[in-house]
This record gives structure tokens, C-alpha cells and sequence, in this order.
């Protein structure tokens, strides 16, 4: 198996800084990273990371992005973070592999959030994130994690989270509970043959849409 170099912190600092000069995305797709890591700052290019392995966490903290976030089949082998970020697109974490906890609180989002099959180990979380699109989570895998002798619990957390679109969790599953309270959605919410472990909590949810529960499973639905 022929070894990739692995890119360092000033690989990706420079790779960015090229994109943006030179009006393209910033490709690290199918690359070797050891993390990925901005703060306190603005991105003018989009960012691929699409089949990507990252060593260790990927921390999005304080940055304004204005194109896409890709990281579609990528394997993270720590913690995601993508935490009071602006993003003028979309972030696409479709069938990612995060080995930690997935916290996108307090985001905004201009288009679409894409978790389609997505596995999370820990829990998940748009709390008082702001997401103009749609959440597209069918098939989401929100599993219990063990860091040392603390068990993480597969919670997703989308209380107070605003939603403009569809939320669709259709399919998805979590090891602990589904956490919608004070949690607004413009469009439809689909929980349709989802499985919660614990509790699914839709206390002073406001759906502007359908809410569709058919098949889904909880110990209990608090209202």
C-alpha cells in the first residue's frame, strides 16, 4: 500500500491561501491530515475534504466561510467542531465517520446541513444552530461512546435550533435521546422508523409542517 504524506498544519494553511488566490476550492480530497483546525477568521474558498482522513479532531471555531464545507466519506478520527461558524452554503457530512462527538452549537447555516448516514460516536448536536436549508439526517447513526471510563451518550441535541426547511431524521437512530425542545422547524420534521434508545423529547417543538412519527421508537415522546 503506497504511504501518503501526511499534511501538517502549514500544508493546510498554505493550500487554503493559495485556493483563495486563485478563485478554487481548497482541495484536500482522499488527503492524509493530521487535524484540521481554524479559528477567528474568514474563508473566501470552499473547503473539500470529501474521503479525507483526518488523524485527530476537526475544529471549525469562530470562522466565516463563504462557499461549501465537504466531507463527504470522510473518517475523522476524533471530535467534529464546527462551533459559531458562519457558512454561506453547505455542510456536507454525508456517510462521514466521526470517532468523537459531532458539535456544530450556536452555527449558521445559508444553505443545507447533509448528515445522510453519518455515524457519530458520542453525541450530536445543533443546539441554537440557525440553518436557513434543510437537515437532511436520514439514516444518522448516533452511537455511545467510552473516553477512559466515562460513557459519552449517542444523544442529538436540537434544542433551540432554528430550521428553515425540512428536518429529516427518517431512519436514524441514537444510543440515548433526541432532544427537540424549543426547536424551530419552517417545513416538515420527519422522525418516520427512527429508533431512540431513550427519550424523544419534541417539548414546545413549533413545526410549521407535518410532523411525521410513523414506525419510530423511544422509550418515551415527552410533548
Amino acid at each position: 500500500m503506497e504511504n501518503k504524506k501526511i499534511l501538517n498544519s502549514i500544508d493546510v494553511e498554505r493550500e487554503i491561501r493559495t485556493a483563495e488566490l486563485e478563485g478554487r476550492e481548497a482541495n484536500f480530497e482522499n488527503k492524509l491530515l493530521r487535524e484540521f483546525s481554524l479559528h477567528d477568521r474568514t474563508v473566501e474558498a470552499d473547503i473539500n475534504l470529501g474521503g479525507a482522513t483526518i488523524m485527530k479532531s476537526v475544529s471549525f471555531n469562530n470562522v466565516s466561510l463563504q462557499g461549501n464545507v465537504n466531507l463527504q466519506n470522510a473518517t475523522i478520527k476524533e471530535a467534529f467542531y464546527f462551533a459559531s461558524c458562519k457558512l454561506q452554503k453547505d455542510l456536507i457530512l454525508q456517510e462521514a465517520i466521526i470517532q468523537g462527538v459531532a458539535n456544530l452549537v450556536g452555527t449558521t447555516v445559508r444553505g443545507s446541513v447533509n448528515v445522510k448516514k453519518t455515524v457519530v460516536n458520542g453525541f450530536f448536536s445543533l443546539a441554537k444552530a440557525r440553518i436557513r436549508g434543510d437537515v437532511k439526517a436520514w439514516g444518522l447513526k448516533v452511537k455511545d461512546a467510552l473516553q477512559g471510563e466515562l460513557v459519552i451518550k449517542g444523544d442529538i441535541y436540537l434544542r433551540n435550533a432554528i430550521i428553515n426547511g425540512n428536518l429529516n431524521l427518517e431512519n436514524a437512530s441514537a444510543d440515548g435521546s433526541a432532544d427537540f425542545s424549543q426547536c424551530f422547524v419552517g417545513q416538515s420534521l420527519n422522525l418516520q422508523n427512527a429508533q431512540i434508545k431513550e427519550n424523544l423529547i419534541l417539548r414546545g417543538v413549533d413545526v410549521q409542517g407535518d410532523i411525521l412519527l410513523e414506525g419510530v421508537k423511544s422509550k418515551e415522546i415527552i410533548k
